[in-house]
C-alpha cells in the first residue's frame, strides 16, 4: 500500500484473497472475495449490475451505501493488518447494512424507514417507496 505497511514477512499479497498484490483498487473493487460482497450489496440494494471496475455508474443514487461499503472494507482490511482480524463476508455485509442505514438516517431527516425495512429492501427505501 502507499503507506508502506507490509506484513512482518514482507508479503505484499492481498489480505483478503492472498492471490494478487495488494493495492487500494484491488482491495476495494477487484479482489474476488470483495467482489462477492459488492454483488451481495447490489442484490440487497436491488441493483441488477455489478461494476467491479468503475465506481461512477450508480454513484449518486446509491452514494451512501457505496461509500459505506468501501469504508467498511477498508476498516476490515485495517483490522486484519493491525488487530489480527479475519475476512468474514457475512459480518462485513451486516456492518455495511447497519452503517449505511445509520448514515442515511443522520444525513436525511425525512428518511423514516426502520432498520428491518432497510435490511429487507433498501432499494425501495432509497427510491422513497
Amino acid at each position: 500500500m502507499r503507506r508502506n505497511i507490509i506484513g512482518e514477512d514482507g508479503d505484499l499479497s492481498c489480505l483478503f484473497c492472498q492471490n494478487s498484490n495488494e493495492s487500494v483498487i484491488h482491495s476495494l473493487f477487484r479482489c474476488l472475495r470483495v467482489d462477492e460482497i459488492w454483488k451481495t450489496c447490489y442484490a440487497w440494494l436491488g441493483v441488477k449490475i455489478a461494476f467491479r471496475y468503475s465506481v461512477d455508474e450508480h454513484y449518486w443514487q446509491y452514494r451512501i451505501p457505496l461509500e459505506n461499503t468501501a469504508w467498511v472494507l477498508w476498516n476490515n482490511r485495517n483490522s486484519i493488518v493491525f488487530n489480527g482480524g479475519h475476512f468474514d463476508k457475512q459480518k462485513i455485509v451486516q456492518e455495511i447494512m447497519f452503517q449505511s442505514w445509520t448514515w442515511i438516517k443522520e444525513f436525511d431527516k425525512s428518511f423514516s424507514y426502520s432498520f428491518v425495512q432497510w435490511s429487507m429492501n433498501s432499494g425501495l427505501c432509497l427510491l422513497g417507496q
